[in-house]
């Protein structure tokens, strides 16, 4: 008798975790890798405008984020595209969405 729920309890979180699995598999799909980063020529690089990842300042972009942005893409001979976020959740949506290279 005491088996009976802890199958029906193995069997619930299988399924469970099979359809999460499933679930996130299409998300990776996604996911663009190195040499499809390098195919594009651009790294795609997501950010916020503030004073301490991303700014422009007279004219000229600047920012922490951004200096580790152009070193990485310039190591790799790629050019690097910006795209703000106007918010944290904004970023992750569009991180989620595969608007940038991760």
């Amino acid at each position: 008798m005491k088996k009976l729920p802890c199958m029906l309890l193995l069997s619930m979180v299988l399924t469970f975790s099979c359809q999460y699995n499933r679930k996130t598999s299409v998300q990776e799909s996604s996911v663009h890798d190195l040499p499809q980063i390098k195919d594009s020529g651009k790294l795609v690089m997501l950010t916020l405008y503030s004073s301490t990842s991303y700014f422009i300042y007279r004219g000229q972009e600047m920012g922490f984020q951004y200096e580790l942005g152009m070193d990485l893409a310039k190591s790799l001979g790629l050019s690097l595209q910006v795209k703000i976020a106007r918010s944290n959740q904004e970023l992750v949506q569009l991180l989620k969405e595969g608007k940038g290279d991760s």
